[in-house]
């Protein structure tokens, strides 16, 4: 989820205290344009356990808009 009130797991930390549990079916779906909301998508994926990914959302997404279309993103550092 993004970075905004009421959301439970959004850093890498909240994502690996989650998989502390030995879940033997539960994966992750991992959402970039909410990634993108935190911090550099690509230094949240090196940050996490890949074998946890279930799914991936790709979207773009702006400032102001967290999904759009592919190729209508404004680029953030």
């Amino acid at each position: 989820m993004e970075k905004r009130n009421r959301e439970i797991f959004v850093s890498p930390e909240d994502v690996a205290r989650l998989f502390a549990y030995p879940w033997h079916s539960i994966r992750l779906t991992l959402d970039l344009a909410h990634t993108a909301t935190l911090m550099n998508p690509l230094s949240y994926l090196k940050e996490i356990n890949t074998d946890w990914i279930g799914h991936v959302h790709l979207s773009d997404n702006s400032p102001s808009t967290t999904h759009l279309p592919l190729g209508e993103a404004n680029c953030r550092s």
